[in-house]
């Protein structure tokens, strides 16, 4: 983030903590020789994500029960992640709508439920259901906006104007 983004190290350690504080599990340490399973075809700026994801790959597959689990790289940069080669590693590459798309054909009610949290929650700028579903259909999450506007019997919409920081729709 300081790198890429210019983000101070103050900024950065305030970013992790609150990921560590939500979701404990997210950080993934590579596991030994993870990194040079990683495709060559893998942005070399990438490779660290993808050695994550196959060090996933490898904890399921050595888990008794988990053996059938599907591992998910979820990103909007699906082309320096050679969707191919790390599908045949065992790990499916992703944009985000087809990940949420796939979750809620699975799970249709926890995703509900995880949906209608986030507008709760967002508060800064809030959100409407209409205007979270406009947000979702953006980013490619078809079936999930489909099943929920005719659930909830609300079409998604854009933002109006007043209602984003800034004055940005």
């Amino acid at each position: 983030m300081q790198k890429a983004f210019g983000y101070p190290e103050a900024a950065v350690q305030r970013r992790l903590r609150a990921m560590r504080r939500r979701c404990p599990e997210w950080e993934v340490s590579a596991a030994p020789g993870a990194l040079g399973r990683v495709p060559a075809k893998v942005d070399a700026k990438d490779r660290h994500v993808a050695a994550a994801s196959l060090t996933l790959r490898q904890y399921v597959e050595e888990e008794p029960d988990q053996s059938e689990c599907d591992v998910y790289l979820v990103t909007d940069n699906v082309r320096h992640f050679a969707k191919g080669d790390m599908g045949k590693l065992g790990v499916k590459v992703v944009k985000a709508g087809t990940f949420l798309d796939t979750v809620y054909l699975a799970h249709p009610a926890e995703t509900e439920r995880a949906v209608q949290t986030a507008v709760s929650d967002l508060k800064d700028p809030p959100y409407t259901r209409a205007e979270l579903l406009a947000a979702l259909n953006g980013h490619g999450a078809h079936q999930l906006v489909e099943g929920l506007s005719a659930r909830w019997k609300v079409a998604p919409t854009k933002r109006v104007a007043a209602n984003v920081r800034g004055g940005k729709a």
